[in-house]
């Protein structure tokens, strides 16, 4: 790779930032995260990340004959001026001269990794990727592959960045799947089955032991766990459902409202003609709370109508309001009992 002004001043610029730091050293889930997305999102700057992970790491490689004493000094007075943290004043003279080192360094660097090319480096291996997201916050990000992945909130999504096209999935999310020219296929894994497809759009919610799957567009193929299990081609519009953990398949075909399922990416949770206790368990993994119906009234009601699902306290305001409950906080738990 040819590094040009641009890209050294940037590579520094990544250098001196701990969380660029910490994204090298896979030492802090948020940076990981943060720098993961970014670089999925600009895959141009992919390989010039690589060298500042190496600058970070220190270069790997199985023992060669190769003369390379001057390179290996010069990357560790570089390493070494990294380690030290020094904070000084310097004249532009001392400052242009570290500027002239510091891209000599990066060059000895690049021939190590040219000269050493049938060596291995750290940065080389297959790290798995894992985006999360927290109560009440979503996620869109670009895998490497140039697929869509909108992350519900309450989720994770781990994926290995040399194969980015088979993913795992805990919580809910929504794929745009780009096609690829050698049709290779898409997986998501939960811990209930595997959704597999070419191009398509689809939402996965594996949540409360049961992983449920809507096909918006294309077609997929689910294979189940657990033995002699059959295999569902789905067509646009289906909805599954399956627990391995209960031994439990819902099969609805064509369902029109399934639709509903993925109104959570504008933001919203709507609700068609469902048990009030369902739509709790809905509202309670989106934000992390615990509600208990104390009215046995309540258990056979049912709402329709919609919620944010970025605002908690719109959330029970609408709850309040328009469905007419009396809500009760205590903790985190919200005690639900019917209007008086």
């Amino acid at each position: 790779m040819k590094l040009e002004d641009q890209d050294l001043q940037l590579l520094e610029k990544w250098l001196e930032d701990p969380s660029f730091v910490h994204w090298a050293e896979q030492s802090n889930e948020q940076d990981i995260a943060y720098w993961e997305h970014y670089f999925n999102v600009h895959p141009e700057h992919w390989e010039l990340a690589k060298i500042g992970r190496s600058l970070v790491k220190g270069v790997h490689f199985r023992s060669i004959p190769v003369d390379k004493s001057d390179g290996e000094q010069a990357l560790t007075r570089l390493l070494d001026r990294l380690d030290s943290g020094d904070k000084v004043d310097e004249s532009p003279e001392i400052r242009r001269a570290k500027s002239l080192r510091f891209r000599w360094s990066v060059a000895a660097t690049l021939l190590l990794l040219i000269v050493c090319g049938g060596g291995y480096f750290t940065f080389l291996h297959n790290p798995k990727i894992m985006l999360t997201t927290q109560y009440g916050e979503r996620l869109e990000t670009i895998l490497p592959d140039s697929s869509v992945v909108h992350l519900n909130a309450n989720s994770q999504l781990v994926y290995c960045r040399r194969n980015p096209r088979k993913v795992w999935l805990e919580g809910e999310a929504f794929f745009e799947i780009a096609r690829q020219p050698d049709d290779a296929r898409f997986q998501v894994v939960t811990t209930d089955l595997a959704v597999t497809v070419l191009g398509t759009a689809f939402n996965v919610n594996a949540r409360n032991d049961q992983t449920e799957v809507f096909l918006e567009e294309g077609k997929v193929t689910l294979e189940m766990g657990g033995n002699n299990k059959p295999t569902i081609e789905m067509e646009p519009g289906d909805l599954v459902a399956y627990s391995l953990k209960k031994d439990n398949l819902l099969e609805k075909y064509n369902d029109s409202a399934a639709t509903e399922v993925v109104s959570w990416r504008d933001g919203t949770l709507i609700f068609d003609n469902t048990l009030l206790s369902e739509a709790f368990f809905e509202i309670e993994d989106i934000y992390g709370i615990q509600f208990v119906i104390q009215s046995e009234e309540l258990l056979d009601e049912s709402i329709t109508g919609g919620v944010p699902i970025e605002d908690l306290e719109v959330t029970l305001e609408t709850l309040r309001n328009v469905y007419g409950l009396q809500i009760e906080i205590v903790g985190k738990r919200y005690l639900i009992s019917a209007a008086k």
